[in-house]
C-alpha cells in the first residue's frame, strides 16, 4: 500500500511490483504527483475519469494482459483512489467549504 517503508518503495521502483500492495503504491504515487502539481477539484475529476475509462478498457477482451493481472491492477487502482480521495481531496473540499461558505441548498 502507499504507506510502506522508503526501502520497500525503492525496491518497487527497481524491481517493479512484487505484490498487489506495490501496484497500489504505484497508482497512488501517480495520483498524488498530479494532485501536488495542481491542487484542484478538476484534477480529482480527471484522475477519477481516467480510472473509470481504464476500468472499461479492463473489460475489453481484446487486451493482451492476462485477466488476473487486469483485475489486480484495477483493484489496486481503485484502492489507491480511495486512499487518495480520503486523505487529499476531502480535506481540500473541507478547506474550500470553509473559505467559500456552506452550499446554499
Amino acid at each position: 500500500m502507499p504507506f510502506t517503508t522508503s526501502e520497500a518503495r525503492h525496491i518497487t521502483d527497481t524491481l517493479g511490483p512484487q505484490v498487489v500492495g506495490d501496484r497500489c503504491f504505484i497508482f497512488y504515487r501517480q495520483m498524488l504527483r498530479a494532485w501536488r502539481a495542481s491542487t484542484r477539484w478538476t484534477i480529482a475529476h480527471e484522475l477519477y475519469r481516467d480510472m473509470v475509462l481504464l476500468a472499461k478498457e479492463c473489460e475489453n477482451p481484446g487486451l493482451t494482459t492476462p485477466p488476473s493481472e487486469k483485475i489486480d491492477d484495477q483493484a489496486a487502482r481503485e484502492l489507491a483512489w480511495q486512499v487518495f480521495f480520503q486523505l487529499h481531496v476531502m480535506p481540500y473540499e473541507i478547506q474550500m467549504r470553509t473559505l467559500n461558505g456552506e452550499i446554499d441548498y
